[in-house]
């Protein structure tokens, strides 16, 4: 929702991945800002780019639902519109999922910025999920506090389908 003043930069980063064999959807969620504008003017610039607008903001968890279910392809990641990416992310997260046929999620390590791009001394410790024990890795991540970059990775569309999705509570994801 509004996401106007980086959505730019962000597709451009996805469109300039080394992998590039994906879809692109585009999630307005009613956006009062140039989002809509911007999204259309890219999405005429690149086939794999679709657009599509609520016609009421549905809430960041029913958009994002929303997006999951217009999607089709065995992999799926979230793509918020301020978040940019390097060249190599997918093809390193779907390195890492083919790697292991049992992952069902790969992301990698977050750098944050400020609006200007300038590094913030927040470091990402990174999550280790590959446990054997669910109970374990949903305890770690309980105790990870705000560390939520892991749900912006790359899914198997299959394990997702069998979850709840993005709930509406805070923290859900």
């Amino acid at each position: 929702y509004n996401g106007a003043r980086f959505l730019e930069q962000t597709v451009r980063s996805v469109l300039q991945q080394t992998f590039a064999d994906f879809e692109l959807i585009i999630g307005d969620n009613a956006s009062t800002d140039r989002t809509g504008e911007i999204a259309r003017t890219l999405a005429a610039s690149d086939e794999r780019i679709r657009y599509v607008r609520n016609e009421r903001n549905l809430g960041l968890a029913a958009n994002y639902n929303a997006l999951f279910r217009r999607a089709s392809s065995e992999l799926f990641k979230w793509a918020p519109a301020d978040d940019a990416y390097e060249p190599r992310y997918l093809e390193r997260c779907i390195a890492a999922l083919d790697a292991d046929p049992r992952a069902v999620l790969a992301y990698p390590r977050t750098r944050f910025v400020d609006e200007a791009g300038s590094p913030l001394e927040i470091e990402d410790p990174g999550w280790d999920l590959r446990g054997d024990q669910a109970g374990e890795r949903l305890l770690y991540a309980i105790q990870a506090s705000h560390w939520v970059n892991s749900i912006i990775g790359v899914i198997r569309r299959g394990a997702l389908a069998q979850t709840r999705l993005m709930p509406r509570y805070p923290g859900g994801d």
